[in-house]
């Protein structure tokens, strides 16, 4: 028995059928999926085509989520603040144990066109040249199978941020585009910092920040120094397997929290944690 269906007496049906026939039989690898093909792929029961479906939305989410620092950014306004080029700067936190860290929104003109770019806003850090870490950045759309990423690592500092991709700005204002919601612009991201390297060009470890899986896995070990201020509390992060390798103590001892000794300079054991795992500091032994 054949089953027949309105839309496919329609030129679109018909364009639809093919590309999920191109990407079910591999012919097609970096195509746009959109809702619609879904659907179809359902009706037609399509086990392969829906897998990849199910496949990327999973993939998209994990992306943002295995970064410790992540969230969405809202940018109200979006049509008034492109006017004046002055975009709100929304705070993310603190990132290597230092504040006004922010992700905001720059004009670029290319070939004649206007695109809009998400970066993170890289404050100066204090005895450091640079950082080293890794970044996701996505402009979200109506439609989720549209949106906009680009995941990406390296060195940054003030002159050189984590960028995400740019969008033409008649696109953006398109109202059939999807890009605007209620007139605002949603970004996505996630950071983690990995290492810095200091004036003295020597790189050390972040021990700041958590680590990128650390709400997965039992992986790390935090250490807090003993201040009754909660605000100036400080937290170090080290991942368990290098604790382990330096110390049998650590071995059976469960992710938890341990804290530091009355007294204890923190200064000197941050030294002491990058110098037993590996990083050379002239003049230490």
């Amino acid at each position: 028995m054949t089953r027949t269906y309105p839309e496919r007496f329609s030129e679109y049906y018909w364009r639809i059928i093919q590309n999920i026939l191109q990407i079910a039989h591999r012919g097609i690898n970096n195509h746009n999926i959109e809702r619609l093909h879904l659907k179809i792929a359902k009706e037609l029961k399509f086990q392969n085509f829906i897998r990849l479906y199910e496949c990327r939305l999973t993939l998209k989410n994990s992306f943002c989520q295995k970064n410790p620092i992540n969230g969405i950014c809202r940018f109200e306004n979006f049509l008034e603040r492109n006017r004046g080029n002055n975009f709100q700067k929304v705070p993310i936190g603190r990132i290597c144990d230092f504040d006004r860290w922010y992700v905001t929104l720059r004009q670029k003109v290319h070939g004649g066109n206007i695109f809009i770019f998400p970066y993170l806003y890289c404050r100066p850090v204090p005895k450091h040249k640079q950082l080293a870490g890794r970044w996701y950045i996505s402009c979200l759309n109506r439609n989720p199978l549209k949106d906009y990423q680009k995941i990406s690592c390296g060195r940054f500092d003030k002159s050189r941020v984590p960028l995400g991709n740019g969008i033409k700005l008649d696109k953006l204002l398109d109202e059939n585009s999807g890009w605007l919601n209620d007139g605002k612009l949603c970004i996505e991201y996630g950071f983690c910092v990995e290492s810095m390297e200091g004036l003295d060009g020597i790189w050390k470890f972040n021990f700041h920040d958590k680590l990128f899986d650390f709400d997965q896995k039992p992986n790390m070990i935090t250490f807090e120094n003993h201040c009754p201020d909660k605000s100036k509390v400080i937290s170090l992060h080290i991942h368990k397997q290098l604790l382990e390798f330096h110390s049998p103590s650590f071995k059976d001892v469960p992710c938890t929290i341990f804290n530091l000794w009355v007294g204890t300079n923190t200064e000197e054991f941050v030294e002491f944690l990058q110098m037993s795992h590996g990083v050379r500091i002239e003049g230490k032994q």
